[in-house]
């Protein structure tokens, strides 16, 4: 839960600065109860509603609630849409605070199509900012980025320093949940430097604790403490519990990254009994964590325990599975270090499965939302340069016509000739320039993407190589046993992990072909021999699934790429088997045929509906086929086939009927002209 933006129809550093004012906000308490104790028709009942939960929303949150609640039932009653939109966002808030995200997610949703229907931009970008912050308590990065992204867009087309601040804010912690720590710090340090220029302080201490914690990540205890000590300062000015909470937390963490586990605990048990009454999940969460943490290395299992069993159950009703998988992870530890291997293993195993959903979600959510960021940005350029082009033009008719006033009457048709071979050779410089930028702009963007792949890939290794240690360790301790339930449970995770590895290692596949990072290198080898050591690669695997795999290859001499060419065969003939049920058969031909080679690998395994035509070779995509033996299938393989084969100076022809098996024909050139 991030600093929140206000709903009301004006959003003014000076008027939050009024409001501040114990009296005022005390005073404008009074007057509104009073006016809502007088009869009044349900539509300006919603709005004194409105303007009081406002008042309320950081000095009484109960009353605050109820009264978000009397507002939702009066928005039938109106025909007032900025009222009603309030309302939903009013009541989001309130459903945020008591750590019910989905619904927060449903109202805010709701309030802003209401005003995306006025347009009302403020609003809109309230509504987005907040489906961002929901969006973050649940641990789905890749959408809060996406959305408040959007948020930042809106109030920077304003030209709304100040909301575009907060946003700021928000962003800088969504990425740092993420672990992308650079951008991160980025983010809040441009929202502490707003801040200070426009003199709000509150925005100063939310920019100020994001940015402590990021830097305690870099290991940068002095700055850290540095701005701590800020956001403690302003929270205390201010009387802001939760910037209060969050310092106490962080400084709790800050000890504990320095092995100073007595003032770690001093500070989280600080942290946790002042979120006591209150729902700070994102505060409440980390400390248990720690905490847990803390007692682990005491041998304290007994307070260990309870602490983060407390956290897993908070981060299942959010349903924030990062934390429930990092709870997960802590607790295996811990029934481990009791020599509890049962309880380990079925705790090590759910980790695994909220790790699995986190994956999947992750690798879309991450790129869409960076694509967001990217479009937004070259949209901003695009339109800069469409102005300017429009000023420029401007002048330019300008002069034109200042030219033609002191020209004859008989000169006008030579000078108009002029004008419009002279405005055409300007049409297609801008032209040309703009495709200059737009070309360029898509390299930079493949680029971006081309890095962001990589990141992934990189913040996979971690937990994947965390895995294959404990895998490695538990072997180890079970050499020699018999098949028992721990080794079931044990052989089940390295089908995980065998999972996991052949996802980075297509995803580096891809990365690398696309690059361009592969060269195509011809050498001459027998046809017949490459597609006999095919049979025998493959054989072993067709047999476990009794599927019979014939192969059929002209005894002829060719030039091609040989590694490059064994990748496509090898994808293809995998899939096949994959894909094909017991008893069938998969046939493999090669033929030589003036200067070409053509390769056929036919199957009688489930084929492809019409549907999966059009995407049978796009990248992330999942078809109607599906494995016939359990084996993993992440939409990449068909999409690097062709992408070799292209590298090949070849092409490739699917020929299939559902239900009844596929034929994919590839024809190559039998040499290469380098």
């Amino acid at each position: 839960m991030l600093w929140r933006k206000s709903y009301c129809l004006a959003f003014i550093p000076a008027l939050l600065l009024a409001l501040s004012s114990p009296c005022y906000a005390q005073s404008k308490i009074d007057s509104l109860e009073q006016v809502l104790k007088e009869k009044l028709d349900d539509a300006h009942r919603l709005k004194v509603i409105n303007e009081l939960i406002y008042v309320y929303k950081d000095v009484n949150d109960n009353r605050a609630y109820d009264l978000s609640k009397q507002g939702l039932e009066l928005t039938s009653k109106t025909k007032n849409k900025i009222d009603i939109g309030r309302a939903y966002l009013n009541y989001a808030l309130a459903m945020e605070s008591r750590g019910e995200y989905q619904t927060s997610l449903e109202f805010n949703r709701k309030g802003y199509e209401v005003f995306e229907s006025i347009p009302d931009s403020t609003q809109m970008s309230a509504a987005l900012n907040n489906i961002g912050i929901a969006y973050n308590q649940i641990g789905d990065y890749g959408n809060a980025v996406y959305f408040i992204l959007k948020a930042i867009h809106i109030d920077e087309l304003r030209k709304d320093v100040f909301n575009a601040s907060t946003d700021y804010v928000n962003l800088a912690e969504s990425y740092f949940k993420s672990k992308n720590f650079s951008p991160a710090a980025l983010w809040a340090r441009k929202a502490y430097t707003n801040s200070q220029q426009l003199g709000d302080r509150i925005i100063e201490g939310y920019a100020a604790e994001i940015l402590a914690t990021i830097l305690i990540e870099q290991n940068k205890m002095d700055s850290a403490h540095y701005f701590i000590r800020i956001a403690k300062k302003i929270s205390t000015d201010f009387n802001n519990e939760y910037i209060a909470a969050r310092c106490m937390s962080h400084l709790g963490k800050l000890f504990f990254k320095t092995s100073q586990v007595d003032s770690a605990k001093h500070y989280l048990k600080k942290t946790i009994a002042s979120c006591h009454d209150k729902y700070f999940a994102d505060v409440l969460l980390p400390s248990k964590i720690i905490l847990s943490k803390c007692y682990a290395l005491e041998k304290n299992w007994k307070d260990a325990h309870r602490e983060i069993t407390e956290a897993l159950a908070i981060s299942r009703k959010i349903k924030n599975r990062n934390l429930a998988m990092e709870c997960c992870l802590l607790l295996s530890s811990i029934y481990h270090h009791q020599q509890n291997d049962t309880d380990a293993f079925r705790y090590l195993e759910l980790a695994s499965h909220y790790k699995d959903t986190i994956m999947s979600q992750s690798i879309s959510a991450s790129i869409d939302a960076k694509t967001t960021d990217f479009s937004l940005e070259r949209e901003k350029k695009e339109k800069q340069l469409v102005l300017s082009n429009l000023l420029q033009r401007d002048e330019e008719v300008t002069r034109q016509r200042y030219i033609l006033a002191l020209a004859a009457f008989g000169l006008v048709s030579l000078i108009t000739i002029i004008f419009l071979i002279r405005k055409s050779n300007i049409d297609r410089k801008v032209a040309y320039v703009q495709l200059t930028l737009k070309n360029y702009e898509l390299a930079r963007l493949n680029q971006e993407v081309n890095g962001l792949i990589n990141t992934i890939v990189h913040d996979l290794k971690s937990p994947l190589n965390s895995l294959q240690g404990i895998f490695y360790l538990m072997n180890l301790e079970l050499k020699g046993e018999k098949e028992t339930e721990l080794a079931q449970l044990l052989k089940q995770g390295n089908v995980v992990l065998a999972g996991g590895y052949e996802i980075v290692k297509e995803l580096l596949d891809l990365r690398e072909i696309e690059g361009n990072a592969i060269l195509v290198e011809p050498e001459k080898f027998s046809l017949k021999n490459f597609f006999t050591a095919i049979h025998a690669n493959f054989s072993s695997l067709a047999s476990q699934k009794e599927i019979t795999l014939q192969v059929d290859a002209d005894d002829v001499e060719i030039e091609s790429d040989r590694m490059l060419l064994k990748r496509v065969v090898d994808n293809l003939v995998s899939n096949a088997i994959k894909f094909s049920s017991k008893q069938r058969t998969v046939m493999v031909r090669a033929k030589a045929e003036s200067q070409r080679i053509i390769i056929q690998i036919i199957d009688q395994g489930q084929g492809f509906h019409q549907s999966d035509m059009d995407k049978v070779f796009g990248k992330f995509q999942k078809l109607s086929a599906r494995p016939t033996g359990g084996e993993s299938s992440n939409g990449l393989g068909l999409a690097i086939v062709k992408l070799l084969v292209t590298r090949l100076k070849g092409t490739i022809e699917l020929k299939t009927e559902w239900g009844k098996g596929s034929t994919f024909t590839i024809d190559l050139p039998h040499y290469f002209n380098s």
